[in-house]
């Protein structure tokens, strides 16, 4: 307890909130966090029941040493400064893949290699009752089997609405179904009859082929149809596909789907498609190669053969065997030189090849340079093409061919092919010309045989043709192995390490982490609306805050003896004084504290007359009052204890007293003062009941009357004590309470914000009254902040907040 002089009033309580302040607000409102936290729970768990399951699955990739693109194909992976897993990557994520995918497997314009994979995705049925959130929590409550069997639905024709369509299908019995769509206000429905394991509907326009497996009534399917172009976007949307780690080689491909089993088969169908992709690609690519060989192996060895024959002919018929040293040596460069003619032709024929495809949009530029070598400067051209090439198919994932950065990026993409295009013209172009080159150091060996003898001139002639025919025939044959050895490497390349399983539980939404977030979410909301009501009530619960809010001295604190850590097991009955039903208690010693208190604010004086009001009803000063004045007879003081609530008195139900003759009829001259004084069990205390009850409280206690009665009082006894009426709810003391020697205002902890306590003040200063002090009652600290210094004297009480009604 805090004591201090009245005639300087202590500096005002701040409004920050500490965070001892901070926790005993959490702690008063713990009821309300738990309602916030119960109600934060029941949402989660209902948002979760309705939304769609989703259940992810994955398969892995492993990509060896690629040498797809070796030998006379090129490397064109060395034109890229991205990675091969991350080029993979991107494939897989393209949308050529993807249309292979969702497209039904019977399209007729697919491609060989992607012939019966296509899943068929323009359709797709969702089971309410066996994968749902809703359905799944039923089945765990009411304890039902899982369902069984399943529907299917197939399109007879080709779905080409660009609108998404979604059905809801519920099995009436085993052979008749129910199909409903809602379009926003119009509802549609119709029931049908099924009349065999396929049966086909016509649903407003709509045609489907259902084929039910098992016992379905009482079944929900959600039918949704969507074009391709809608299918590719919501696949790619569900698409996760990446490298395990940088440098690993290892491709994870996710998909995420309200079907499990279909998320298997989605998956599973991309690898499947991605490998036979990337098969054919390189097969074709290598085919072509050996067939271009094997038309030249065959043009050369004949052409080989025909010269051995010519030769030994003319052998036989000249009788010439050997050619001179001369001979030989012009032989040998002109064979080499025919060697590198060869490889001339065969690299300006890949040129004139790579030329007319560039001019096609749709064959992908890594095909299109993989069997030339390119120039440094025509290799970053091609750098640049490949992401500008990129940037355009990301755009128009998003975009329409009307979008100004899509059609920016496509102009660039020209401007790349024009000047890659001008670039292998002069590549070409200088390939004719080392070719025309090598054909006038030719003729001039020619030239130099032709001054040969005749016989040595033929022989020579005949021998540099069957030597070039040789040389270029094993040459191809070295380049025909080696696009064999690549076309054979693509069944090495790439594995599927792990094919995608069904998920056995679903990764969305995972009730039990939506419930944790809900729960945190809810404690969360109700501790910010507590310190958001303790922010706008700010009621007074410490001493503290009641010095700031009355500019007085406290003069006691009074702990909750109801309540709390000081509550007393003698105080169940509505009418407790501590002071006679437990003198031992924690409440008794505040009581002797305010005692002792008073005699230190008197600074020697006697205060003989006071009182001790309240701003409202149940604060306690009734309770007080007599606590205290039994504090004061039991110090050895004459003391009077006068009850002047006239409206609601209680002095005489404390000391089982007859309520009447008391102040009432004294002042209206009915009854002697000394009639009115009445003894009790405490030896020098004295009572004075408030009487019957009259019409005109208020006047009679503004009587000179009273004022009269008081001095008499005060001369007859130590202490005059009045119970007196709380000073906002009605007027009845206000021109009383000047008369007296001291006033002080009680405050309930945590009942009445600072704004009321203060404007009680007001009023008790303009009416003049001797306002002494302040005094707290029902106080009840944290339990983790207890304030062993609450009264001042070092009791180490400590007492809860929350406070009953004592009046």
């Amino acid at each position: 307890m805090e004591t201090g002089s009245s005639s300087q009033a202590p500096p005002a309580a701040s409004g920050f909130m500490g965070i001892s302040d901070g926790v005993a607000a959490i702690l008063r409102h713990k009821i309300q966090i738990i309602v916030c936290v119960i109600l934060t729970i029941a949402a989660v768990v209902a948002f979760s029941m309705t939304k769609p399951p989703v259940f992810q699955t994955e398969a892995r990739l492993v990509l060896e040493g690629s040498t797809f693109e070796n030998g006379i194909l090129g490397e064109f992976s060395a034109l890229s400064q991205t990675p091969p897993a991350v080029q993979q990557v991107e494939i897989l994520r393209s949308r050529k893949l993807a249309r292979f995918v969702v497209t039904h497997p019977d399209t007729e314009d697919l491609p060989d290699f992607a012939r019966g994979l296509g899943l068929g995705l323009s359709v797709t049925v969702d089971d309410l009752d066996k994968h749902w959130p809703r359905a799944t929590m039923k089945r765990r409550l009411f304890r039902t089997p899982h369902p069984l069997g399943g529907l299917r639905v197939e399109l007879p024709r080709p779905y080409v609405d660009t609108a998404i369509t979604v059905l809801n299908l519920v099995f009436l019995t085993d052979d008749s179904v129910r199909i409903s769509t809602a379009n926003g206000f119009d509802e549609l429905s119709q029931d049908y009859k099924l009349d065999g394991p396929r049966t086909e509907v016509e649903f407003y326009g709509r045609r489907l082929l259902l084929i039910p497996d098992g016992e379905l009534a009482g079944r929900t399917f959600r039918i949704t149809l969507r074009g391709v172009r809608a299918a590719i976007d919501d696949m790619l949307s569900r698409l996760i596909v990446r490298e395990t780690q940088r440098g690993s080689g290892v491709i994870q491909i996710l998909y995420s789907d309200t079907d499990p089993n279909r998320a298997q088969r989605l998956v599973n169908g991309l690898a499947e498609i991605y490998v036979a992709y990337k098969r054919d690609r390189v097969s074709r690519r290598a085919g072509a190669t050996m067939t271009f060989i094997d038309r030249e192996i065959g043009r050369v060895d004949k052409e080989l053969e025909e010269a051995e024959d010519a030769l030994i002919a003319y052998q036989e018929e000249s009788g010439a065997t050997l050619l001179s040293e001369n001979g030989l040596a012009l032989v040998d460069q002109i064979t080499g030189l025919d060697l590198e003619r060869a490889r001339l032709s065969m690299s300006i024929g890949a040129h004139r090849e790579v030329m007319r495809q560039l001019e096609l949009d749709e064959i992908p530029v890594e095909s299109i340079v993989g069997s030339i070598q390119v120039s440094p400067l025509a290799e970053s051209l091609f750098r640049n093409l490949v992401t500008a090439q990129a940037a355009v198919r990301e755009l128009e994932v998003e975009y329409t061919d009307a979008w100004p950065e899509l059609i920016k990026a496509k102009e660039q993409v020209e401007e790349l092919r024009a000047s890659i295009r001008l670039h292998l013209d002069a590549q070409f172009k200088g390939l004719q010309s080392q070719d025309q080159n090598l054909a006038g150091i030719v003729a001039r060996y020619e030239a130099e045989l032709a001054q040969l003898p005749r016989t040595e001139r033929e022989v020579a002639k005949l021998q540099r043709k069957a030597t070039s025919a040789e040389t270029v025939y094993l040459l191809l044959l070295g380049q025909l192995q080696e696009a064999k050895i690549i076309q054979a490497a693509t069944l090495e390349e790439i594995e599927i390490i792990d094919e995608a399983l069904p998920p056995r539980i679903r990764s969305q939404p995972d009730v039990r982490v939506n419930l944790a977030l809900g729960g945190l979410f809810g404690i969360f909301l109700g501790i910010v609306l507590a310190l958001i009501q303790e922010s706008m009530t700010r009621r007074i619960r410490t001493a503290a805050q009641l010095e700031g809010a009355t500019r007085l001295s406290v003069f006691g604190t009074i702990p909750d003896f109801r309540r709390g850590l000081a509550r007393s097991r003698r105080a169940r009955s509505k009418v407790f004084l501590a002071l006679i039903d437990d003198p031992e208690s924690s409440a008794s010693e505040a009581y002797r504290a305010l005692r002792s208190s008073l005699q230190f604010a008197s600074k020697g004086q006697t205060l003989k007359s006071l009182a001790i009001t309240s701003a409202a009803q149940g604060e306690g000063k009734s309770t007080t009052t007599a606590d205290l004045a039994i504090a004061l007879a039991q110090g050895g003081k004459r003391v009077l204890l006068v009850d002047a609530d006239l409206r609601r008195p209680v002095v005489h139900k404390f000391f089982k007293r007859a309520i009447a003759p008391g102040l009432s009829e004294v002042l209206q001259g009915n009854a002697e003062s000394e009639e009115s004084l009445r003894d009790t069990p405490i030896p020098n205390l004295t009572i004075v009941t408030a009487g019957s009850a009259v019409k005109n409280p208020s006047d009679l206690l503004a009587s000179a009357e009273l004022a009269e009665l008081s001095r008499t009082w005060a001369e007859q006894f130590d202490h005059v004590l009045y119970d007196v009426p709380p000073v906002l709810a009605v007027s009845d003391a206000s021109s009383f309470l000047h008369n007296l020697d001291a006033i002080f205002l009680l405050c309930r902890s945590d009942l009445l914000p600072e704004n009321v306590v203060e404007q009680a003040t007001r009023r008790l200063r303009m009416s003049g009254a001797p306002l002494l002090g302040a005094i707290l009652n029902g106080h009840r600290p944290s339990r983790l902040a207890r304030d062993y210094s609450s009264y001042g004297y070092g009791y180490g009480y400590s007492y809860s907040a929350e406070a009953g009604k004592r009046d």
